[in-house]
């Protein structure tokens, strides 16, 4: 047995425990998005082990043309629709945010990320480096700037691959056990009022409230900004009230300044 056959036998093994570690990990807390690029990222690391041992000890001709297939595919859904959809995505969250919300470079972010992506195809054009090496700093320059980029990218592709998958199978998880409380963190206001962003997340709080057979509480979670009148839970537990939730099931918590202390003092109550 080769070297090469031993190392590619314990990188298809590595994946597979990747894979089940993912995947148990899915099924005890199906919130964290790791256990999903785990599961996503083992199993194809199992299989591309998997691939290559067939590679070297079978019909190469006959996995060449499924090599070759995959690839196709993989390229399809990725550059086709994956890379596309990725763009559209950031440049629609990018512009809803800046018409319904106020015009900060924190909501900017996602527009500038969607326009930067857009133009990235043609600004690697530009830095992809001729097909005849030299031996100077000027060609390894460009070729790694080149490589950063490719990199970067496909780094960039693969999380946002892991968050979709992990949102939409949480989306669509049932849940085991009625909830006891519904916490719904607060997003900034405009002239001390609901905007319509953090509208809509509140309204998604009061559905699944009233969907849950637990009869939970809802806490809305946001402290006092340096530029808002008053506190973000306030305005929150105003507004839900006004939806038709009732009051004595509404707790406003008004003093967190942080995701972390929205979810500790939330949890206090």
């Amino acid at each position: 047995m080769t070297t090469l056959t031993v190392a590619t036998a314990l990188f298809g093994i590595l994946g597979a425990f990747a894979a089940v570690f993912g995947i148990a990990q899915i099924i005890a807390d199906p919130r964290r998005i790791a256990a999903y690029a785990y599961a996503i990222f083992g199993a194809g690391a199992s299989l591309l082990g998997a691939g290559l041992l067939l590679y070297v000890h079978a019909d190469q001709r006959l996995l060449l043309v499924i090599t070759a297939i995959t690839a196709l595919v993989v390229l399809a859904f990725g550059n086709l629709i994956g890379y596309p959809l990725l763009v559209g995505f950031l440049l629609w969250a990018g512009v809803t945010t800046l018409h319904r919300e106020s015009r900060s470079l924190a909501n900017m972010l996602s527009l500038l990320a969607g326009i930067g992506l857009l133009f990235l195809p043609a600004t690697l054009g530009l830095f992809e480096p001729a097909q005849v090496a030299r031996a100077d700093a000027a060609y390894y320059l460009q070729y790694s700037i080149h490589l950063g980029l490719i990199l970067l990218v496909t780094y960039l592709a693969c999380c946002f691959a892991a968050f979709a998958v992990a949102s939409l199978a949480y989306r669509w998880r049932k849940p085991h056990r009625a909830a006891e409380a519904i916490i719904i963190l607060g997003s900034g206001l405009v002239n001390g009022n609901v905007p319509p962003l953090l509208a809509g997340r509140l309204n998604r709080g009061i559905k699944s409230m009233r969907e849950d057979d637990g009869n939970p509480i809802m806490i809305t979670s946001g402290g006092h900004g340096d530029d808002e009148p008053r506190a973000e839970g306030a305005a929150m537990r105003d507004y839900v009230i006004e939806q038709g939730v009732d009051p004595d099931r509404v707790i406003a918590e008004e003093h967190s300044t942080t995701t972390q202390e929205n979810l500790v003092f939330s949890q206090q109550l």
